[in-house]
């Protein structure tokens, strides 16, 4: 199931490059109902874009460049034209000089130096909050992407977002459908409740569906994630696991090393409110499919 009602599956191949590696990988662009899945060929998903925070970074000939960061510091190059008509329909471009940044002089940079020093060492908790209050959402799920990658112990197996669909896509589409878009995935872990991480990530432990007796759960469960990622409480987690020094590097844009925390990660534990307000259509999915939808780790 796609946005576009032409399309019930749209796929091209890709180059996506992340900052944090060297060099592009050839990957495999999914477009969804509210989302663009990458993976790699192995069907391992690497990113989990939201079709509405795509901009045109650039274009070449038949190709185009695309981010979620005016930044360009994860990027997807597509030459496909039906894939780059679709996601047109959703994207704005990025124009030329839009974001772009005077080179300090050097003056400038013995100012900052300065300041910088003042902050190490006289208002450590001012650090923490420019860089809270500058990390977009979008960014502190680049971080978290990428330090979970980076971490053997914790990889999990993802059941989705996956290549083939699934029931849930459809009881989750109208509710994650506007900002914060969260990143929904289905593990199978040792966790028996769902966490949600900096960056709007929400987990789901295969558990957690099985032992749960109605999609309502589910839908209650999105819509209190969505709240607490409007604000700045899950950021504030990630950076307080972070020394001064690492998060100093990170506001002047230095390369730094974040480490991650069992503080990250925040569990959905208590009990679940009921749905407020309108209930919405996606909740008429029939028995089978809620079946499906527990049983999406065994499929």
């Amino acid at each position: 199931m796609t946005a576009i009602k032409k399309y019930k599956r749209l796929e091209a191949v890709g180059l996506w490059l992340d900052n944090n590696y060297e060099t592009s990988k050839e990957v495999i662009v999914s477009f969804g109902n509210t989302s663009i899945l990458i993976t790699d060929k192995d069907e391992v998903p690497l990113t989990h874009w939201s079709i509405y925070s795509v901009f045109i970074l650039k274009k070449e000939g038949e190709r185009v460049i695309y981010s979620v960061d005016r930044k360009g510091q994860e990027t997807l190059e597509i030459d496909d034209r039906d894939m780059i008509k679709a996601i047109s329909l959703f994207s704005k471009e990025l124009k030329v000089g839009q974001d772009k940044r005077l080179l300090p002089k050097r003056s400038f940079w013995f100012f900052i130096t300065l300041v910088s020093l003042f902050l190490i060492f006289f208002s450590p908790f001012l650090i923490k909050e420019i860089a809270v209050r500058t990390t977009t959402t979008e960014r502190a799920r680049l971080i978290i992407v990428k330090l979970l990658a980076d971490q053997e112990y914790i990889k999990e197996n993802i059941c989705y977002p996956k290549e083939t669909t699934n029931p849930l896509e459809k009881l989750i589409a109208k509710e994650n459908s506007n900002k914060p878009i969260l990143l929904i995935e289905v593990v199978q872990s040792l966790a028996s409740e769902p966490y949600l991480l900096p960056g709007a990530i929400l987990k789901i432990p295969s558990q957690f569906l099985r032992k749960t007796s109605s999609p309502k759960a589910i839908i209650s469960m999105i819509r209190t994630a969505k709240q607490l990622s409007k604000t700045q409480k899950l950021t504030k987690l990630l950076f307080s696991v972070q020394s001064y020094f690492n998060i100093l590097k990170y506001i002047v844009g230095r390369p730094y090393e974040f480490q991650i925390d069992n503080k990250v990660f925040f569990k959905l534990d208590g009990p679940i409110p009921p749905i407020e307000g309108k209930v919405n259509k996606t909740l008429s999915i029939t028995d089978q499919e809620w079946i499906e939808i527990q049983n999406i780790c065994l499929n």
